[in-house]
């Protein structure tokens, strides 16, 4: 009897683990193993002593017949595995009754055409054992017909056929102490054409118990992929093998063969079935997942995109160069030209046009020109209702500052109070994910319906002595085999590991209880740990090599050695090795050292899982051990406070750890948001100094110091700390409204927006008070009055850029990323309530601040007063080289073509390059650059092997007992070609770019093929005295205790009554030994039972499982994504209910795949928002809202460009930088626009060249230097977000800002800017008539008529 045995296939299997490793066959039935039987013997029993003989030698053909004869016929001795076949020379007989119907059963394909049975060479007890054998093998076979048929074939042959004499020989005998002579080897001569088809036709079979090839475990050691038909066979009868008890010299010939005498064999050749042809018509064909070839065409690869390059450079390159090239040229042919004309033949008009001071007979001359149009009527009239507006509200703001003042305070403090209902989220998903998004509805529906996916607590530890290590086996002195293994299997380092998991496990975690002494009660890891064979088996899960010896230490000292102590057969490590290839084994092999490969929970410990650092399969290279502790991660928030509890335990005892001999890199499944948390608030230092440096820059620089004597009359630190805090208030009025209303704040909301509203406030506070000092107060003006006047001029451009800004942050709102959402509602409030707060409590304090210096009062102790003395109004240094040094410069004719050209290629260049920004988000950048969970993720990407995996979602709606819709989803014979679990594995075959690395998981398979009757001991039984009840196989006396399910099948599949009837019973199963396919460790949680009224239940959802390849970068994450949701979407289509995938990174990776739209999409909106705004608040100025929206747009352009630049990748915190930076570049443009727009100074040149000097020096010191500042000082935070995201992006939106508003856009005004509005210059003339006929008869009217001016200068 051939006895073959297949462990890992029979152990039992954990429900979170799919794949399993090369396995080698065993013997004991009693120990589950598979017996084939045949008229091939086992070993005797060592009880036995046997004596060993020469084989015989006879010529197989002369000596018996010419057809041939027997070599081996019945049983003749017993040993401790079963019996032993005899030698036999003589003819086939005829078998009996019985033996004839087994045989049938058994060797259809040996039966005649007629139904007869010729004599054969085995008798009935022989194909009893046979059968017992194979009902092993049809649970590993039976998803493919023709390859269970060609191999029970194979054996039916050697054990039975009737000229078995022509093929096998017996290669060596035996004789017991019975004086029994049995065959002891047996030598078998196949046709090479014959095994190869054999082996063919089962190579792609899936282990259904392993979810791996059935060759890694028929195959080992050569594992499925580098196994052929000749290293199928070697391994079959190979004697090392501990699974073969003798040898079997299987020999694969083309003809007539030789065993070394002069006997010729005739190689055995039988016809097979190939594995995409069904065996007949009551079988159908092997499917896709066990049959490669009767897999449908596999769609082609994805071509990899095509690099596009012209003349070898690449196209975006090429095109703007030639772009920029073509430009240039028509820009300087047109420079030149101009140049001529004005030289050579100068006109009468040119004077007037470069003016840089305009008359009365210049507004003559340009009103000649013609009529004012109904939008410039409209225009002016706006903005002079705004100005009338503003310098009303000024003057009362002014005129009452108390109420101002006391009526702010009291809104703030109402707006404020919403602080005590203020809540910030941390948690990973509400940031990052939108709640109608598809992979958090797909989240949702997985968490209600599955559970949510384990937590995961893993370590990966490596030696720090890297020494290899030596085994041998064999005699000391002289050994067999000497081999050297990888540092992690020297012994002192695994009884280490060991001891550290054991006292990790024994860790407690206290969690608040207040019914608890103390308010707290112990939390251990037996808590809260994932069980897979919960309720039976209570023990925690933990995959790790330690399990290999069931946790302890102390079984390392293993070895086994001869009687004599002179020759060693094993070790720890041969136990470890053997493991690898058998990880579900209940013991090793013979000459091992005796112990299982199953943990304490009964869960298998697959290798990959356990070792890091080794290629192709390789454990003995490996250089790290992994240990994974599953929790589980129930929606319920007591057992998560109780996770969370442990897990800081166990975060604790790992910082603390004496590292000395070993390196443990660990992560927690809190430790991401623990170590977010814990940067956040070691940055608060960098934060507040960047702040400081601002706050003293702002209140020193406020100041006017123009004599040393009035240094601390005249400076406004004061008024600037005020202008400060009123920033701030801003921003804290914000979040109270929005706590209000229950919209929680964000991380990236507390680190932002101060930046923001302090860049866009500061910037109004500079050009609110320096206006006011440069502006020159008349002899019969009150301080109340010269207020009012300059608020009536800049308020409307104050109103300009806030609004725009707070409309394009509104509108950024619409954005489906939740921390862009919150970020864009935060920022927009923010900036309006600080525009309200300046526009009212900063002019009030404004005009207390002024008439406490026109008193010469101390700035901040105003209680002092100095003799009154003359204010110096002389202009600030940086106004007088603004205005008297840079604006002439920069607007010279040589520095505007040169300003153009440079700014020009700068765009076309940033244009090449923002297609190539990475999108993603490197998690490493998260962590704090001392934080343990950056030395994991490192590590992780180093040593890990296994994919994250996915599950293949199918929702309600199937009807699973309806044979035609179990054929759209099975993967077993007769289903389709284009069924669930065919397109998984077609997408398996290309996992490179599909990124599925294994054919998936079916439940429903194994539940067909644990419910097939038939069989000594089926799968599916009931109690004797219930049958309402089951009977588990592990159920003690099962056999007199249970009979078979009556369970019916057509055409190998159960008939629709009976398929829910015992589904439950197969959910329930816990898989052993004798039943490896039972439900419950694997699939307990992945099929939804739903039940109506106490109706029988049904199959509501359910889920297919596999793996995903190892994903290191953003790309392959997303990749993955898309791919998955490719293949499910396909398989929706095919079954018309719908099917989705689900991994645990779907939801934080799937924004990468819209980040780019919603990039486009928020900046358009905003664009389109800030264009409105303009082009009303300008005075319905088309061509100023162009130039402003130009500007900002190709500030934006070098900011992406700057991005690709600097390595800062696209994703939702780089998109609200973006966001942020419109709103900022307002500030740049906006002012600057406004003043060319109002301004009547003589020609384009001459209203650049006043707009730069009034609002270029506020712009300069109020936004631009106070950023760069406080920038610099987040250049030092340890936080590697800080300095990516915001220390180089926020100043890149300064400088590029700065530049774009102080540099390009003054010259581009001077060529393309907008027209002076022609009812304004009318109005002009109108005042300027008016003020020279009346300034001596009535002064006090010429402060009324000045009120709603255009002044030359005027902001």
């Amino acid at each position: 009897m051939l006895k073959m045995n297949f462990p890992s296939v029979f152990r039992l299997s954990c429900s979170y683990i799919l794949f399993c490793t090369q396995d080698l066959f065993v013997f004991s039935a009693a120990e589950g193993n598979l017996s084939i039987a045949s008229s091939l013997t086992t070993t005797p029993s060592p009880s036995s002593p046997l004596t060993t003989l020469r084989p015989r030698r006879y010529n197989t053909i002369s000596e018996n017949s010419t057809n041939g004869s027997c070599v081996m016929y019945g049983q003749c001795a017993e040993g401790a595995n079963g019996a032993y076949n005899c030698p036999y020379y003589g003819a086939p007989k005829a078998l009996d009754g019985s033996g004839v119907s087994l045989f049938k059963e058994m060797c259809p394909s040996m039966i005649n055409k007629d139904g007869s049975v010729v004599d054969l060479c085995c008798d009935t007890n022989q194909l009893k054992a046979l059968k017992a054998g194979m009902d092993m093998v049809t649970t590993l076979l039976g998803g493919c017909p023709s390859c269970l048929r060609n191999f029970m074939t194979l054996f039916c042959e050697m054990t039975c056929s009737p000229i078995q004499s022509t093929f096998a020989y017996p290669a060596e005998f035996a004789v017991s102490d019975d004086n029994v002579t049995y065959v002891k080897a047996l030598g078998v001569f196949l046709d090479t054409k014959y095994a190869t088809e054999a082996y063919n036709s089962c190579k792609s079979v899936l282990n259904p118990s392993t979810n791996g090839p059935v060759m890694d475990l028929m195959c080992s050691p050569f594992g499925s992929k580098n196994c052929s038909a000749d290293k199928w066979f070697t391994f079959l009868g190979n004697p090392t093998n501990p699974g073969t008890p003798f040898a079997v010299n299987f020999t694969l010939s083309t003809g007539g063969a030789s065993n070394g005498s002069a006997e010729i064999f005739a190689p055995l050749t039988v016809s097979t079935t190939p594995c995409y042809k069904a065996i007949d018509e009551e079988h159908d064909a092997c499917s896709c997942t066990d049959c490669t070839e009767a897999c449908p065409a596999r769609p082609p690869p994805p071509a990899e995109p095509n690099v596009c390059l012209i003349l070898g450079v690449d196209c975006a390159w090429a095109i703007c160069v030639f772009i920029y090239c073509g430009l240039s040229s028509l820009f300087i042919a047109y420079v030149v030209q101009k140049w001529l004309r004005q030289n050579i033949g100068s006109s009468n008009n040119s004077l007037r046009k470069d003016s840089p001071t305009r008359s009365l007979e210049d507004v003559d001359y340009i009103m000649a020109a013609g009529d004012y149009s109904k939008f410039e009527e409209a225009g002016a009239r706006l903005d002079d209702l705004l100005q009338k507006f503003f310098y009303r509200w000024g003057f009362f703001c002014a005129k009452h500052p108390i109420i101002v003042l006391l009526g702010s305070a009291l809104l703030l403090v109402v707006c404020c109070m919403g602080w005590m209902f203020f809540s910030v989220t941390t948690d990973p998903v509400e940031l990052w994910s939108s709640p109608v998004s598809r992979a958090r509805i797909e989240k949702n529906y997985f968490d209600q319906h599955f559970g949510r996916f384990y937590r995961t607590e893993q370590l990966i530890i490596r030696p720090t002595n890297t020494t290899p290590v030596s085994t041998w086996t064999g005699f000391e002195d002289s050994p067999d085999t000497i081999t050297q293994y990888s540092a992690v299997f020297r012994k002192e380092f695994l009884e280490e590991v060991f001891r550290m998991e054991r006292d990790i496990m024994g860790l407690l975690g206290n969690v608040s209880d207040p019914r608890a002494p103390g308010g707290y009660r112990p939390v251990s890891l037996q808590d809260v740990c994932f069980q897979a064979l919960a309720p039976q088996n209570q023990n925690c899960t933990t995959v790790s090599v330690s399990q290999y010896f069931q946790g302890n230490e102390s079984l390392l000292n293993e070895e086994n050695w001869d009687d004599f102590h002179l020759q060693r057969f094993a070790t720890y490590i041969d136990h470890i090795m053997y493991c690898t290839n058998n990880p579900t084994s209940t013991a090793d092999a013979d000459k091992l050292v005796g112990m299982p490969c199953l943990g304490v929970s009964g869960a298998p410990v697959f290798p990959w899982v356990v070792f890091g650092g080794f290629e192709d399969g390789k454990y003995g290279n490996a250089s790290a051990l992994i240990v994974t502790f599953p929790v589980n991660n129930p929606l319920n928030q007591t057992k998560t406070d109780e996770a969370l509890a442990w897990e800081e335990a166990a975060i604790k005892y790992l910082k603390a750890y004496n590292q000395s001999n070993i390196t443990i890199s660990f992560m927690m499944e809190r430790s991401i948001e623990d170590e977010i948390n814990r940067e956040s608030q070691a940055d608060v230092k960098t934060v507040l100094l960047s702040y400081i440096v601002m706050f003293v820059y702002i209140t020193v620089t406020l100041g006017q110091y123009g004599n040393w004597k009035r240094c601390l009359i005249d400076s406004k630190i004061t008024l600037g700390l005020a202008g400060v805090l009123i920033v701030f208030a801003s921003f804290g009025a914000s979040v109270g409204f929005y706590s209000y209303i229950g919209l929680p704040a964000t991380l990236i909301i507390i680190e932002v927006i101060p930046f923001l509203v302090l860049a866009v406030g500061v910037d109004n506070i500079f050009i609110l008070v320096q206006t006011f000092q440069r502006d020159q107060q008349d002899s019969h003006e009150s301080v109340d009055d010269q207020v009012a006047r300059v608020v009536g001029k800049v308020g409307p451009s104050m109103l300009l850029t806030s609004l725009s800004e707070s409309c394009c942050f509104f509108i950024g709102a619409l954005s489906t990323m939740p921390a862009v959402k919150i970020f864009s509602l935060y920022a927009a409030l923010a900036v309006f309530i600080d525009f309200l707060l300046q526009i009212s409590c900063f002019v009030s304090l404004m005009t207390l601040d002024a008439k406490r210096q026109e008193s010469s009062r101390l700035d901040f102790l105003c209680c002092v007063k100095f003799s009154k003395k003359s204010t110096d109004n002389s202009p600030d240094i940086l106004y007088t080289f603004v205005s008297r040094v840079y604006t002439p410069f920069v607007t010279s004719k040589a520095v505007r073509v040169l300003v153009l050209l440079v700014f020009s290629g700068w765009l076309l260049a940033s244009i090449a390059v923002i297609n190539k920004i990475n999108v993603g988000f490197d998690q490493k950048i998260s962590m704090p650059e001392d934080s343990y969970v950056l030395d994991y993720m490192t590590n992780m990407e180093e040593y890990l092997s296994v994919g994250a995996p996915v599950y293949f979602v199918v929702e309600d709606g199937m009807d699973y007992s309806n044979r035609l819709q179990q054929n759209k989803l099975c993967g077993t014979a007769g289903c389709d070609q284009e069924s669930l679990m065919a397109q998984i594995t077609l997408a398996s075959f290309g996992s490179n770019y599909t990124k599925i690395a294994q054919k998936g998981s079916s439940w429903l398979d194994d539940y067909i093929a644990w419910l097939r009757p038939g069989g000594s001991n089926p799968c599916c039984q009931v109690l004797k005295a219930d049958p309402s009840q089951f009977c588990p196989s592990s159920q003690i006396n099962r056999e007199q205790l249970c009979e078979p399910c009556n369970a019916t099948y057509e055409r190998s599949r159960p008939v629709q009554g009976d398929f829910m009837k015992y589904l439950p019973f197969f959910l329930s199963d816990n898989p052993t030994v004798a039943c490896p396919k039972g439900g419950h460790a694997r699939y307990g949680s992945a099929v939804e039972l739903v039940s109506h009224n106490g109706s029988q239940p049904t199959v509501g959802a359910s889920h297919f499982a596999t793996y995903h390849t190892v994903l290191k970068k953003s790309a392959e994450y997303t990749t993955a994504l898309k791919e998955a949701h490719a293949i499910a979407d396909n398989i929706t289509a095919m079954l018309g209910v719908k099917v989705f995938p689900y991994s645990v990174f779907y939801v934080f990776y799937e924004q990468y795949l819209t980040v780019v739209l919603e990039t486009v999409g928020n900046l358009t909106f905003s664009l389109a928002a800030i264009f409105a705004v303009t082009f009303i608040l300008l005075g319905l100025d088309w061509y100023s809202a162009v130039v402003v929206v130009g500007t900002i747009a190709m500030i934006e352009i070098d900011l992406m460009a700057v991005m690709y630049w600097w390595n800062i990748d696209l994703n939702a915190i780089s998109l609200v930088n973006l966001v942020m930076g419109v709103g900022i570049s307002v500030e740049f443009c906006s002012h600057l626009v406004r003043a060319f727009a109002i301004s009547t100074q003589g020609g384009r040149v001459g209203r650049a060249q006043d707009a730069l000097a009034h609002m270029g020096s506020s712009v300069l010191s109020g936004i631009t230097l106070t950023k760069f500042g406080g920038i610099i000082v987040l250049a030092f935070s340890h936080s590697q977000i800080f300095r990516i995201y915001y220390f180089r992006m926020y100043l890149s939106i300064v400088l590029i800002g700065a530049a774009h508003g102080l540099v390009f856009l003054p010259v581009l005004l001077t060529f393309i800017g907008p027209p002076v509005n022609r009812k304004r210059l009318q109005d002009q003339r109108d005042r300027l008539f008016a003020q020279s006929e009346q300034r001596n008869d009535h002064p006090r009217a010429e402060n009324v008529l000045r009120i709603p001016s255009a002044d030359v200068g005027a902001a």
